[in-house]
């Protein structure tokens, strides 16, 4: 572009500035003094940084808008949106939600911190949405069961009731036992299934919580609840060992297990990270390995 142009450019300069105008018949044209043709180069030049600083100018704005787009559709996708209205979600997928609802608020969590937690480990996409736009209402001050309907999830009028009433008359933790009975297809171990908990960790927390009864907790106390799962070798006891090894380094319970989320899911690390006192965890511990059951 910058060679044609400059050829242009001076042929033009040369045509308004010579003596002698060429014919149709091809005349040579008279040469132009030197000072002219420095003259020619110097304007040629002038015009050639105004283009490239016009052109320079106008890449610089259409990269600060392009950034600033992009930010805007970042705003727009972290904000929480209620789901589509007509995507169902499975009744077992709301009793999964209930059960670890349930038992976040059993065991000492927030309103909000239950949800969140909840969300998290749900396998349903849409609920788990739905469970986000519920905490974003819950902070702002909503009830449990209107949060949950602003999400406008396809969810069971059972579960809104259940929310509704337990949260108007306190006894929000049995009513959302009862909505999970009401499930035949709800199992203990289908449930564990859904939220990501091995039975190696299952068969660890009992162990574990055996070993507690009379021993303070230490990494060997973690290697031999390890041992006495049931779990011999494998990676299973190798990822033990390196508990036990990050224990005695001075790392918590719960920060060890937070390293290994293909073993240990979100609510049994959160769980653990909770107690105070060894009786108590000793306590959750019991609490994690019946989870599910609702007899």
């Amino acid at each position: 572009m910058g060679s044609l142009d400059q050829n242009r450019w001076k042929v033009r300069f040369a045509e308004s500035t010579s003596r002698a105008v060429p014919s149709q018949t091809g005349a040579r044209m008279e040469p132009l003094p030197k000072s002219a043709s420095d003259a020619a180069g110097e304007i040629l030049r002038l015009i050639f940084e105004r283009r490239a600083t016009t052109e320079r100018t106008r890449i610089e704005f259409t990269f600060d808008s392009y950034l600033e787009d992009r930010c805007a559709r970042w705003r727009r996708r972290d904000t929480v949106k209620p789901v589509h209205p007509y995507v169902p979600i499975r009744r077992f997928h709301q009793s999964v939600f209930a059960a670890v609802f349930r038992q976040a608020l059993v065991e000492g969590l927030a309103v909000v911190d239950a949800v969140e937690l909840a969300a998290r480990v749900n396998p349903s996409r849409t609920l788990r949405q739905a469970l986000a736009v519920m905490s974003d209402r819950l902070r702002a001050g909503y009830p449990l069961s209107g949060s949950l309907a602003a999400s406008r999830a396809w969810v069971d009028r059972g579960l809104l009731a259940a929310l509704d009433v337990g949260d108007e008359y306190g006894d929000l933790a049995d009513e959302l036992k009862a909505f999970v009975q009401h499930d035949r297809f709800f199992s203990a171990a289908r449930f564990r299934r859904a939220i990501g908990r091995r039975p190696e960790s299952v068969r660890f927390a009992a162990a574990l919580a055996r070993l507690l009864h009379e021993h303070h907790l230490t990494g060997p106390l973690v290697c031999a609840a390890g041992r006495v799962s049931g779990t011999r070798g494998g990676r299973f006891m190798r990822m033990v060992k390196t508990v036990s090894a990050n224990i005695d380094g001075g790392n918590s319970l719960a920060e060890c297990l937070k390293r290994h989320p293909a073993y240990f899911d979100a609510v049994f690390c959160r769980f653990v990270e909770l107690p105070q006192s060894r009786e108590d965890m000793r306590a959750r511990l019991e609490r994690l390995v019946l989870a599910g059951e609702l007899s």
